[in-house]
């Protein structure tokens, strides 16, 4: 019995890192269009954004992101009608927050490291992005939906979750103020 699951573990260890790179190699060419889209000058900033967010776009679970987003506390005083559009809104504003974050991009190289399989579904990428100043380390989350493709579902940027720090925003805000408070938020952002 010992020498079938070791031949088995040995069997399924070389898919496994054929899975990894297979996602690293992925992320890796997309940050590469990216930044090629950055740099380029003949383009205007509306056209980068579309360009970007159609390379982007495939690998984020927008979905997911917006439920993570919120605390089940939250979620469950939230009516359906306010969900879908928290949803909505939580997709434009992960949307405005990245594009508005990339026109800072200044020729920083985004360098990606290991990878690791934290369980039988999650996979964790972890990067540094090269600058002028300091570097900065981000850990691109994925998980394995039941369509049988990898999505990223957070990103962990300097040590910080994306999604718990948008979880303690919006706790805050419906402890002090209630949903439409904060779905007008949301609304009003640019």
């Amino acid at each position: 019995m010992k020498k079938i699951v070791m031949a088995l573990v040995l069997t399924l260890l070389p898919l496994l890192g054929d899975e990894l790179q297979s996602l690293k190699l992925d992320l890796q060419n997309r940050v590469n269009d990216i930044t090629v889209n950055l740099a380029n000058t003949t383009l205007s900033q509306k056209d980068k954004n579309e360009k970007i967010l159609a390379i982007a776009e495939p690998i984020l679970d927008f979905e997911l992101m917006s439920k993570l987003s919120l605390d089940k506390n939250v979620r469950l005083k939230l009516s359906e009608a306010q969900l879908k559009e928290f949803s909505i809104l939580f997709e434009k504003e992960i949307k405005d927050s990245f594009l508005d974050k990339l026109k800072n991009y200044s020729n920083e190289n985004i360098e990606l490291k290991n990878s690791t399989k934290t369980q039988p579904n999650r996979i964790s990428i972890f990067s540094v992005i090269k600058g002028k100043g300091d570097d900065m380390e981000v850990i691109f989350k994925y998980y394995h939906t039941q369509d049988n493709i990898w999505k990223i579902y957070d990103l962990e940027i300097a040590g910080v979750s994306l999604i718990q720090t948008y979880r303690t925003q919006f706790s805050e805000i419906m402890a002090n103020s209630g949903a439409e408070k904060l779905l007008e938020k949301l609304r009003t952002k640019k």
